[in-house]
């Protein structure tokens, strides 16, 4: 097992703990607003550290000079790993 695989399953266990610890603050969101007399948000009942990192990682944005970098530097990683003449790759405009 290499290393990118193994970092997809650790970054899949991560999200499946997330998902289970979403879906018991939405279940404890609809409990409390049957009773509720004021307006509640999911977040009022339980906050979790990854609801702070959805809005930091929202403001990283990629400039399309830094894709094309990290296109050629994936596409030169590609190469080397098949043992390819290092020749230039024709990459369609999406």
């Amino acid at each position: 097992m290499s290393s990118f695989e193994l970092d997809s399953i650790l970054i899949s266990i991560n999200n499946n703990y997330k998902n289970v610890w979403e879906q018991t603050r939405f279940i404890a969101y609809i409990q409390a607003s049957c009773f509720a007399t004021k307006d509640l948000k999911p977040t009022d009942l339980i906050k979790f550290n990854w609801d702070t990192e959805l809005t930091e990682n929202q403001n990283n944005i990629i400039s399309i000079e830094e894709i094309e970098i990290r296109k050629q530097a994936m596409l030169q990683s590609v190469i080397s790993s098949l043992n390819l003449p290092n020749k230039e790759i024709f990459m369609p405009e999406i």
